[in-house]
């Protein structure tokens, strides 16, 4: 024989089978939801952010290898590196470049005998010498083209660039080369 359940468990089996077990369906299927709204969220945000640093660097890369191809070019770079004068105007030229980027650099200029002529850094023998293995060989190989080295490079206090720029600087005077960074 069937039970009779009383007013009250009847209530209770009914409230449970309309109301509580379909709020906890939806509960379920909202979160469900959420989760798959924010996943798709997190995705657009990360190529948005990636395009966004793609064009920065891009807009950095550019104006930095305009740069080094303008310095490399200016008469007061070329007398500067063959008779290590007037280095406060390449210091100007180079500072009013680089106070106006959001990217700061280091700039050295390096005659044809290894001498530092100029340079925005402190003096360091370690770096100077990394520099000049580094970098010079290769710019004897191709003195036409500007050298871009994606390395890690360490600078005094504590600053590390990744991106070096590089580029021959040519001043003709009795048959010899005058190289510059």
């Amino acid at each position: 024989m069937k039970e009779r359940r009383n007013f009250r468990e009847a209530t209770k089996a009914l409230f449970l089978t309309y109301t509580i077990i379909p709020i906890c369906i939806l509960i379920l299927l909202f979160s469900m939801f959420t989760i798959a709204v924010f996943k798709l969220k997190d995705i657009y945000d990360a190529r948005e952010s990636a395009n966004d640093v793609q064009h920065k660097m891009t807009v950095v890369y550019d104006r930095y290898h305009d740069e080094i191809n303008r310095m490399a070019s200016l008469p007061i770079v070329k007398e500067s590196a063959v008779w290590h004068q007037n280095n406060h105007l390449v210091y100007e030229e180079f500072y009013s470049f680089n106070n106006l980027q959001d990217v700061k650099s280091v700039f050295y200029l390096i005659d044809k005998n290894n001498i530092f002529v100029a340079s925005t850094a402190e003096p360091n023998a370690v770096i100077e010498q990394e520099l000049i293995l580094k970098l010079i060989p290769r710019l004897k190989k191709n003195p036409n083209h500007t050298l871009i080295d994606v390395d890690k490079t360490y600078y005094s206090h504590d600053k590390t660039s990744t991106v070096t720029f590089a580029k021959v600087v040519k001043k003709r005077r009795k048959s010899s080369w005058v190289s510059g960074l």
